[in-house]
């Protein structure tokens, strides 16, 4: 579904206040089930717990949508048996999303689909849900379509799972908390302020490190990546600065329900690209940063930045109006351009900018002082 971009700004709204607003686990897992259902139009969704017993079950502690029965006999497991092949038991064992894009053909799904394509499910995604590194569960999306879900409704969707795990975890400590308090009487007011503490303390970090627009890191927590990158030894990887081309006329032409759909397109393309283990920030306004790992050379870097250039380059549409903008990159790399997050955007700032001069809509690679000669900023640039 998500064929409207703001249908994927409600899901994101309404996801964001669920994870800061339920009281339980339980709630927070139905909150997410309804949500998929009732604003992102999908036709069924469920989470299932892993059980370390000797099936490995996944049973079912969730569920939303048109589902009569459905779970009553799937009998679903995460070993790697005929049960366990289905994109669940795949999403639990690989720990990354897995697709089944039409269920009538799909051999895997086979133990399902009867029952599956009487209830109109023709396709569907599964996601693991990963707290402290160990699979929780999986949450599985259906479709009354198939091939429902494209790259980008997929990537959308991955993103607004990563930070299941710390709601999961924000609604534990609520549950433990007045746990406490029922069995410890005595303990009441410091229980409850440490718990209340707890939680704050995991909102506050949430809302200090995401843009609440895009639901992408923000500045800091991209700096705080930076930072941790850098700490690893051998690491090697290069900063992109995204500054969006034209922008400016959108908000001024059509106002900022335009703008913010346009913001919301951009992060999806981008994420569309990048590969999973990269990420992509909202440093604010109209400007985007990506971190692109294992940069061991320019010309892979610049194959990226092509492709997110002439991704944001196409128009933009949202049932109403047609959206033009475009792209300046600039790029910098670590180690040898800065040793310092900050370095290191700064520098992709000012190849950004050199982009912009030679003409907008392209990238350029920063470079240090080379034979001397020096532009506005005392620095040598390349243009890609």
């Amino acid at each position: 579904m998500f064929s409207s971009l703001y249908r994927s700004l409600r899901v994101l709204r309404e996801i964001n206040n669920a994870i800061l607003t339920s009281t339980t686990e339980e709630e927070l897992l139905n909150a997410y089930c309804r949500i998929f259902v009732q604003v992102g139009k999908y036709r069924m969704c469920w989470i299932g717990k892993v059980e370390q017993d000797d099936k490995k079950s996944i049973v079912p502690v969730a569920k939303y949508g048109f589902e009569e029965g459905y779970l009553e006999t799937a009998h679903i497991s995460w070993d790697d048996v005929t049960r366990g092949r289905g994109t669940v038991g795949v999403a639990v064992r690989t720990k990354r999303p897995s697709l089944c894009q039409d269920i009538k053909t799909s051999e895997n799904f086979l133990p399902w689909r009867e029952d599956a394509l009487k209830r109109s499910y023709a396709s569907l995604i599964s996601i693991p849900i990963i707290m402290d590194g160990v699979v929780f569960g999986t949450i599985s999306i259906y479709s009354s379509k198939p091939n429902d879900f494209t790259m980008e409704q997929s990537a959308f969707l991955v993103e607004l799972m990563r930070d299941f795990g710390s709601g999961i975890k924000v609604a534990r400590q609520k549950r433990e908390a007045e746990q406490s308090i029922i069995d410890q009487n005595s303990m009441i007011s410091d229980l409850q302020k440490e718990a209340e503490a707890r939680c704050s303390d995991e909102t506050f970090l949430y809302l200090a490190t995401h843009d609440p627009l895009t639901g992408l890191p923000n500045r800091l927590q991209f700096m705080m990546s930076i930072e941790s990158k850098m700490e690893a030894q051998g690491s090697n990887f290069s900063v992109l600065f995204i500054d969006l081309d034209y922008f400016k006329q959108i908000n001024d032409h059509f106002g900022h329900r335009a703008g913010d759909y346009v913001l919301l397109e951009v992060g999806h393309r981008i994420l569309s690209i990048i590969r999973q283990h990269d990420i992509v920030a909202r440093m604010g306004g109209d400007e985007y940063a990506v971190i692109f790992d294992n940069a061991m050379n320019e010309e892979d870097v610049s194959i990226v930045a092509d492709r997110i250039v002439h991704s944001i380059s196409e128009t933009i549409e949202d049932g109403q109006n047609t959206y033009s903008i475009g792209a300046s990159i600039g790029i910098s790399q670590f180690p040898k351009h800065g040793q310092t997050p900050a370095d290191l955007i700064d520098h992709a700032d000012v190849a950004m900018y050199a982009a912009k001069h030679n003409g907008k809509n392209g990238y350029c690679h920063y470079a240090p002082i080379d034979n001397g000669q020096r532009n506005d900023t005392g620095q040598m640039l390349q243009r890609a």
